[in-house]
């Protein structure tokens, strides 16, 4: 079963300002918006808060892992409920076991207090947020084309990616913020109460009637997987997200490790989380353009090099305006090669298949930071900073070199 707008195949194509306004796709970008900025504020207080206990980067990369591992389990499955139940309901199942992640630990802070705080409810916590991510995903990506035209879907899908970018910018400044000047439950508290907004979004969503989409392949995930084989292409795509997402999560995961190199300023540990997520954001007014002249496959490709070459150069650099401009750098590479690979997978994907194939791709966007955060905490304890910096150079680099040859 999937949740259509029925009628509006034919339309003309509307612009971005129309489609954030309009009363179905508006409401779903708003509410999305918050409940980005929620994993943000929720993240970037949890990775604070293990440092602090541990002066660990290697725990601050299992407290990511926790977060982000459930995709890699969870998710293909839950993709395949998305192509065959209801994707109202499956989202709203993932919302309430973020809020009870997030709310949880709110609670648990407050009684305790921070100081006490076992690491394990940390990672407790950012599991149980996880699985929720896990479960409700898939849904929420299978969801976005039934809320736009299909001539809308790339301007559509920029602006899906849109609230993980502002969230880069906002969630850590402001999780940040609210941890120094009103404490750790305050931020875990509002990460919970802004996932019960996105859940009444959801709730209240004025779709059509559903109707079963015809198919003769069913719905199974084995069925995922071979009609995955049968186009390397989609493979490509599902690689380079995956390698983009793992460059990108020194941005969040190494940061407490970077602050300390550049001055151990907490307060810090926020500026540079945030200024990757201010380049990301400013690689939006150039995304249309640079898709016009150089092609969507160029302009990831681009941007992954751009991410690649910048990670690479913050492993030297001993400025903290540098490290800033370095990340902010990267965070545009990021920009142009998650929207453009998302985009072409969109296009790319049969309709009946989109709730296993996404799922996947959400395993390439988010589960593969339960990787990223293990593997460079392990390398920042066991070798360098710099050591895990030029990893990810490398593995983004990989893919860089892989798109241009996509069909």
């Amino acid at each position: 079963m999937t949740e259509v707008r029925a009628g509006e195949g034919s339309a003309a194509a509307r612009n971005s300002l129309k489609l954030v306004l309009d009363r179905v796709f508006g409401s779903y970008f708003w509410g999305l918006n918050l409940a980005t900025w929620a994993v943000w504020i929720h993240s970037i207080v949890s990775v604070s808060l293990a440092y602090q206990l541990t002066r660990s980067t290697l725990v601050v990369g299992l407290v990511m892992a926790a977060q982000w591992s459930p995709q890699i389990v969870l998710a293909p499955l839950s993709g395949a409920m998305a192509d065959r139940g209801n994707l109202r309901r499956q989202i709203l199942l993932g919302r309430s076991l973020a809020i009870l992640g997030s709310g949880g630990l709110a609670v648990w802070i407050a009684v305790v207090g921070a100081a006490a705080l076992p690491v394990p409810a940390l990672v407790g916590a950012g599991l149980v947020l996880g699985i929720g991510f896990a479960i409700g995903g898939p849904a929420l990506n299978a969801m976005l084309p039934l809320l736009v035209r299909p001539s809308e879907l790339p301007q559509a899908v920029a602006l899906y990616n849109l609230p993980g970018t502002l969230a880069r910018v906002a969630g850590p400044v402001l999780g940040v913020a609210i941890m120094v000047f009103a404490g750790p439950a305050q931020a875990f508290a509002m990460a919970a109460a802004a996932h019960v907004v996105f859940a009444l979004v959801i709730r209240t969503l004025p779709l059509e009637r559903t109707k079963r989409l015809a198919s003769n392949v069913g719905t199974s995930l084995l069925g995922g997987f071979r009609y995955l084989r049968s186009d390397t292409g989609l493979l490509v795509l599902l690689f380079g997200t995956a390698a983009v997402s793992i460059g990108a999560d020194p941005a969040i995961t190494l940061v407490p490790s970077l602050s300390e190199k550049l001055g151990d300023d907490q307060a810090l540990v926020g500026v540079l989380a945030a200024s990757f997520g201010v380049g990301a954001m400013a690689a939006y007014p150039v995304l249309s353009v640079s898709r016009r002249l150089l092609g969507r496959v160029r302009t990831g490709a681009g941007g992954a090099a751009l991410l690649a070459v910048s990670t690479l150069v913050l492993a030297v650099a001993d400025l903290p305006w540098l490290a800033c401009v370095l990340l902010g750098l990267a965070g545009v590479g990021m920009t142009l090669a998650v929207t453009s690979f998302s985009t072409m997978l969109y296009e790319r994907v049969a309709e009946e298949f989109r709730g296993r194939v996404m799922a996947l791709w959400t395993v390439a966007l988010t589960g593969s930071r339960a990787l990223a955060g293990t593997m460079n905490g392990l390398i920042v304890d066991t070798f360098s900073l710099e050591a895990a910096l030029a990893v990810c150079s490398a593995l983004v680099l990989v893919a860089a070199c892989l798109l241009p040859r996509l069909r």
